[in-house]
């Protein structure tokens, strides 16, 4: 049996329409879903931070929905000192930047003293009132004070002071950076010779209201000319009567050459010392001869008168000698040394003598070694190269032969004439200061042979 064929196709329509109606559904279904997820994502992108965290010279970027300044720096991996510091700046759209500044130190110096302090920005002036440092107008300070800080920075702070000056009797008031006497004076220009002297040490503090005297003090060698007198000696002879005299040699002046040191202070003679004399003319002595012998009875008389004559004769030829042997003395002094040789000499010195010694491998001012036989002089009196033999005057010393080689101050301020170089602190105390007398041999050059 057929069945009709309208109502298969009814059937056929009817099943078609409930398929539809489910595809229809489905599609509705899946469109809020999606429409959920594209809000919930929207919601999820405008909720989160792009933070920029800048560290020293390193830079680092990450993504997150947290603000907190401590969360950020946990997730991005960075740890903080005790003392550093955290910079946190939102920048437009979902930006945010993070800037650390780690804490260093800061050295200040003032006083003699150093003080450190911990910053991670600011200036030397907010470095100096944390470390409560006072800065005085007439202070300097370096860097200066508006300088921004810096690790490791070294902030001097230097005092100056106000001190009197009195140079050679004239006083000046002057402005000086903090440090010694020596330094002042270097600062200030003014120089110092040796000679100079200074009321306070020259490495002491500087402080204000220092009162600073400065002596100039120079020494001027002279020379001048003294008699010395003759004497009158009486010579017995009995080739005169009783109750006569003669003159058998005519006295005359020497005349010795004294060489003395001035001091000058502040350009005023303040002193004058000898500091060595020298014989340029011996005094010959007038020798009156006294007679001794008894006269003759009269009927003598003759005999004695012929007696007379000859006797006369007699003493003239030794008169004669005894004037040859001085002038010969005169023209060439000698003396005679350890080894009983007779030697000439210059002229020479007495006064007061020294000793000392050096360490192995010193030199003297004319360049010489210094070591037994070169000698310390005044060479304005002995020039440098001199040759000298040298004894004391108590007999107790020969020195012997020496070289003139060095000098010091005793030799210019005229309290000693020589300085004996000896090998040992013991040979120089042994010594000690005595007077001496020095026969210059042959006259140096002064030429420095280093």
């Amino acid at each position: 049996m057929k069945l009709p064929k309208k109502n298969y196709v009814a059937k056929r329509e009817k099943k078609t329409t409930s398929k539809a109606t489910g595809k229809i559904v489905k599609i509705a279904v899946f469109s809020v879903m999606g429409a959920v997820c594209l809000s919930a994502a929207l919601s999820v992108t405008a909720l989160t931070k792009t933070v920029k965290i800048t560290d020293g010279e390193n830079t680092t970027v990450i993504n997150t929905m947290n603000l907190d300044q401590n969360a950020i720096l946990e997730q991005a991996g960075v740890e903080l000192g005790d003392n550093d510091k955290v910079v946190l700046t939102e920048t437009s759209g979902n930006g945010v930047e993070v800037s650390i500044m780690r804490a260093f130190n800061v050295n200040l110096e003032a006083d003699g003293d150093v003080k450190s302090v911990v910053f991670s920005e600011g200036t030397v002036a907010d470095a100096l009132k944390a470390a409560n440092i006072k800065v005085n107008a007439s202070d300097s300070v370096t860097p200066s004070a508006g300088t921004t800080l810096e690790p490791d920075m070294k902030i001097k702070i230097k005092r100056w002071y106000t001190i009197s000056i009195n140079d050679a009797g004239k006083t000046v008031s002057k402005d000086v950076p903090e440090g010694t006497v020596a330094e002042a004076l270097e600062f200030l220009g003014i120089k110092l010779s040796p000679t100079d002297k200074l009321n306070v040490k020259s490495d002491s503090k500087v402080e204000d209201n220092l009162k600073l005297k400065i002596n100039r003090i120079t020494y001027k060698t002279v020379q001048s000319k003294k008699a010395i007198a003759f004497k009158e000696v009486e010579k017995k002879t009995d080739k005169l009567y009783t109750g006569e005299t003669e003159v058998q040699t005519d006295g005359s002046n020497g005349t010795k050459l004294i060489t003395s040191q001035e001091t000058y202070v502040n350009g005023k003679l303040t002193s004058t010392k000898k500091i060595s004399e020298k014989t340029t003319k011996k005094a010959v002595n007038k020798v009156t001869l006294v007679g001794t012998a008894k006269r003759p009875e009269p009927a003598q008389e003759e005999i004695a008168s012929e007696s007379s004559s000859t006797s006369g004769e007699n003493y003239f030829n030794k008169n004669a000698a005894d004037s040859a042997s001085f002038s010969s003395n005169a023209a060439e002094q000698t003396f005679t040394d350890m080894n009983g040789n007779t030697i000439k000499y210059l002229r020479s010195y007495t006064g007061s003598g020294t000793a000392y010694y050096a360490p192995a491998g010193s030199s003297t001012a004319s360049g010489r070694p210094a070591q037994p036989g070169n000698v310390a002089v005044n060479p304005n009196l002995i020039p440098y190269g001199s040759k000298l033999y040298i004894v004391s005057n108590d007999g107790q010393v020969c020195y012997g032969y020496a070289t003139a080689a060095d000098t010091g101050g005793a030799l210019f301020d005229g309290s000693a004439i020589v300085d004996l170089y000896y090998n040992t602190l013991g040979e120089c105390t042994q010594f000690g200061r005595r007077d001496v007398t020095i026969y210059v041999i042959e006259e140096g050059d002064n030429a420095y042979v280093g």
